[in-house]
């Protein structure tokens, strides 16, 4: 899975040199992480919380030496994501390892909140979009 994402992001890399960035998740995989790392996410009242690339690798170690029925009883995981949280994992591991970021900020929001700024139309494009082409639209960079 690694050798699948680590292509897609280089052509976002590229775009992004030279740019001050800083990385922000959001989605209940990410607070699940971040959770299991004794890092919750913040309220909005309060800043996000910061989920370190370290504490990401420990915690996927830790998710895949665990079986999904112990996956399933940790605590701050939805049962029925015992199985997803690994792969969302090793996406933000990549991301974090490609992009050459120590940190993220993990946001008490989700991705059906943003698209409500944005509108109905918007939201329904970049559902169909892939991760590499949002980052890219996120970016600057329309090529999609």
């Amino acid at each position: 899975m690694r050798a699948e994402i680590s292509p897609s992001l280089k052509p976002v890399l590229r775009a992004l040199r030279g740019r001050v960035v800083r990385l922000v998740g959001l989605g209940s995989s990410l607070q699940a992480l971040a959770q299991l790392s004794s890092k919750p996410a913040a309220s909005a009242l309060c800043q996000p919380a910061q989920l370190h690339r370290e504490q990401l690798v420990e915690q996927l170690e830790r998710l895949w030496r665990l079986s999904r029925q112990e996956r399933q009883l940790l605590g701050g995981l939805d049962p029925q994501k015992a199985d997803l949280i690994m792969s969302a994992a090793v996406v933000y591991e990549r991301v974090l390892s490609e992009f050459g970021f120590d940190e993220m900020l993990v946001s008490s929001r989700g991705f059906r909140e943003g698209m409500l700024l944005v509108g109905p139309a918007k939201a329904a494009f970049h559902r169909r979009l892939g991760v590499a082409d949002t980052l890219r639209l996120a970016c600057g960079n329309a090529r999609v």
